[in-house]
C-alpha cells in the first residue's frame, strides 16, 4: 500500500512539471504539397517566397524511409528563407531543437540555418546559432553573414553528412551556461559541433524565439519533423513538494 501511494505522489508530481511545459512540433503535413509553407512560416524577403525566379521551399514528398509531406528547401537568391516565430509557450531559456534532414540523393545540397532571440520576421537580429552545412560538411558561420564563410578560428565537422540519408540533427542549447551560454550540434546521436550563444556576455537573460533556414544557392536539404523541447527542470514549489511529500511518507512508514 505505501509503495502504491508513494508511486501515485511521483506520478502526480511529474504530471505537474510537465504540465507546465510546452513543445512546438511542425511535421508539414497540414500545408499544400506544391506550395511555400503558409502560416505560422514566413519568409524572410518582404514576407514572400517569391522574389523573381527564385522560391525559398515548398512543400513537397521525401523519399527513402521518409515518404511524408516535407519542406524543400531551394535556390533563394541568398537572402530568402522559410523561418518560424514560434509561440511564446515555445520561449525557453534551456531546451533543444530536432529535425531531421536529407539531401536528395546524387544531388550536392547546400543549405544555412540561424536561430534568434528575437521574433521579427528578418534575417536581422540576435543571430545566436548560425550553422552551415554543404556536401559532407556542417560548419559555423559569423552571425552578421547571409553567405558560406567561416568562423576563424575555423569550427567545422567534415565527413558527417551522407548523401540521400535521413539524417537526426539535434541542436541543445543553454543560455544560463555561463555568460555567453553554450550550444552543441548532435548528428545521429553524435555531437560534432559546440560553441557559444554570444560573445557579450548577456546571454543569461534571453530565449530562443526564432528559427530559420535557407538554401543561398543551387540545391537545399529536405527537413521534416521539427520538435523544440525545454530542458525539464522541476520549478522549486514542485521539488519542495516532492520532496516534502516523501519524507511524510518516510516518516509514516518509520
Amino acid at each position: 500500500m505505501m509503495t502504491r501511494t508513494m508511486t501515485g505522489m511521483l506520478i502526480a508530481v511529474l504530471a505537474i512539471t510537465s504540465a507546465a511545459q510546452a513543445d512546438f512540433n511542425e511535421n508539414f503535413e497540414s500545408h499544400t504539397v506544391g506550395s511555400a509553407p503558409d502560416s505560422p512560416w514566413e519568409s524572410l524577403w518582404d514576407n514572400v517566397y517569391q522574389n523573381g525566379n527564385y522560391t525559398a521551399g515548398v512543400i513537397n514528398t521525401g523519399f527513402g524511409d521518409n515518404t511524408t509531406q516535407v519542406l524543400d528547401l531551394q535556390d533563394a537568391a541568398h537572402w530568402a528563407g522559410p523561418i518560424i516565430n514560434l509561440p511564446s509557450d515555445a520561449w525557453y531559456a534551456q531546451g533543444s531543437v530536432t529535425w531531421d534532414m536529407a539531401s536528395e540523393p546524387g544531388e550536392t545540397a547546400q543549405t544555412r540555418f540561424w536561430w534568434k532571440t528575437t521574433d521579427e520576421g528578418t534575417s536581422s537580429g540576435d543571430k545566436v546559432i548560425h550553422l552551415r552545412s554543404s556536401s559532407t560538411s556542417v560548419w559555423e558561420g559569423w552571425a552578421g553573414s547571409n553567405h558560406f564563410d567561416q568562423r576563424d578560428p575555423v569550427n567545422k565537422a567534415e565527413d558527417v553528412l551522407t548523401n540521400g540519408t535521413w539524417q537526426s540533427w539535434r541542436v541543445d542549447y543553454d543560455f544560463l551556461d555561463g555568460v555567453d551560454g553554450a550550444w552543441q550540434l548532435s548528428i545521429d546521436g553524435t555531437q560534432v559541433l559546440a560553441g557559444a550563444l554570444g560573445t557579450d556576455g548577456t546571454a543569461s537573460g534571453k530565449v530562443l524565439k526564432t528559427l530559420a533556414w535557407a538554401c543561398p544557392s543551387g540545391k537545399g536539404h529536405l527537413i521534416d519533423n521539427i520538435v523544440v523541447a525545454p530542458v525539464v527542470v522541476p520549478e522549486p514549489a514542485t521539488g519542495l513538494l516532492l520532496v516534502g511529500g516523501l519524507a511524510f511518507l518516510l516518516r509514516r512508514r518509520a
